[in-house]
């Protein structure tokens, strides 16, 4: 029996070793405790290597009304060893003047007024529910042992900035991977590889910084929290592939000179409603809001404005019997998910109204609710053509906003109204 049982450092790089079952196998206090470093140490590998240090989500650090206290708010995070800390619900730091060490535990003398102090978060385990030992190892003797180890965190308080900003690149790398000027046949993958190639070491500082904060001269006026400036924040690979999306679309926004996406998309300034006696019924003042209408005198027609000249010919609509996979207006009923027939007329070359077929002239939309699309993605297999400004460059229909549009053109703008409750 191996009686100097070092428990495994997590923050170390090692070689890891695991059971080897056989029938008639007598597992021990040792092989237990193998087991789970075993599958812990691999996980908290790869977070260490493959995710990285910083919080998940939430971990909010908040001042409290009287602003003598910080609050952290629930949340998860990962340190520089790859364990996860998770704080299940609000936590209140009643001194965020005081120092501490490592443990939690006051240290030195507290923060003057107006100084700076760094809130980190510290992985911690605590051993609970003691059981008595039925045989002792050859350790010493002891009548209980705690037969749970719970995960939690401590808080540490630590005075002035931390030593650098988060990130894993200096200035002088990102130069190398981009310079301003590259050499002819410039390798970018390889200048990478070269740059960023490390060795393996062991961290040196194992806690997730949440927040600096900056303390008051007087006492009449609030601290100053930053959660931005030092704090590390892992980000989602969905989150990642959007950013990479978003970056993609600048790109060719900004580079492709023979791009119509250089010039400004137009975008849906303003959508009012019309009732049969010609008067206005209402305006949508929020996409992301269903607008109500009385059922009388009701809505008969739909008006969009747009911030700069249109091509109207691609704003279409059609009656009973077309095609709605071609309209780039398109009004959809949500009670039978059919289209509504009608047509669009343009008022002048930035604005245009939708208004119900001519069979139904004088008449309002039925009492339900509706759901109107402008197309701004072109769908060559249904021929459906998205709507296009005088200067050749497509709609900005998106995000759900008015006025629409993230800046780059693209993107369905949608929007819903109900008539009758």
């Amino acid at each position: 029996m191996d009686c100097n049982d070092a428990r495994r450092d997590p923050c170390t790089i090692d070689a890891f070793g695991r059971n080897s079952y056989f029938y008639g196998k007598l597992l021990d206090e040792h092989h237990f405790r193998m087991e789970q470093q075993y599958m812990n140490g691999k996980r908290w590998l790869l977070n260490r290597l493959g995710v990285g240090m910083g919080v998940l989500c939430g971990l909010d650090v908040r001042l409290s009304e009287e602003g003598a206290k910080l609050i952290v708010q629930p949340g998860v995070a990962i340190d520089a060893c790859g364990r996860e800390i998770i704080v299940p619900a609000a936590y209140c730091l009643d001194n965020p003047r005081q120092p501490t060490d490592a443990l939690g535990s006051p240290e030195g003398e507290p923060i003057e007024p107006g100084g700076t102090l760094t809130l980190c978060l510290a992985y911690h385990e605590c051993e609970a529910d003691p059981i008595p030992v039925m045989a002792c190892g050859c350790d010493v003797e002891r009548e209980s042992m705690p037969s749970s180890v719970y995960e939690r965190f401590r808080l540490l308080v630590r005075p002035g900035l931390p030593a650098r900003h988060p990130g894993e690149i200096s200035a002088e790398q990102c130069r190398q991977i981009f310079p301003i000027d590259p050499p002819e046949a410039f390798d970018r993958r390889r200048a990478a590889c070269r740059t960023l190639s490390k060795p393996c070491t062991d961290p040196k500082d194992t806690c997730v910084v949440l927040a600096t904060v900056t303390l008051p001269e007087s006492k009449d006026r609030p601290a100053s929290v930053d959660l931005c400036t030092y704090r590390s924040v892992i980000y989602s690979n969905a989150v990642l592939l959007d950013l990479i999306l978003c970056l993609a679309r600048r790109v060719d926004a900004c580079c492709d000179e023979e791009s119509p996406s250089t010039k400004e998309a137009v975008v849906v300034e303003k959508v009012g409603f019309v009732d049969p006696n010609g008067d206005p019924a209402g305006r949508l003042d929020d996409p992301g809001e269903v607008p109500i209408f009385e059922v009388s005198p009701g809505v008969a027609q739909i008006r969009v404005t747009f911030d700069r000249p249109v091509d109207v010919a691609t704003i279409t609509a059609g009656g009973a019997g077309s095609d709605p996979e071609t309209f780039s207006f398109l009004v959809v009923a949500e009670e039978d998910r059919r289209f509504v027939p009608g047509a669009v007329v343009a008022e002048s070359d930035r604005s245009v109204h939708f208004t119900l077929e001519a069979s139904s002239a004088g008449k309002a939309f039925r009492p339900g609710g509706y759901q109107v699309t402008l197309f701004a993605e072109v769908d060559r297999a249904r021929r459906r053509p998205a709507i296009t400004g005088a200067n050749g460059v497509r709609l900005d229909g998106e995000p759900a906003q008015l006025p629409s549009g993230d800046g780059t053109e693209g993107g369905n703008f949608t929007f819903r109204f109900q008539i009758g409750v």
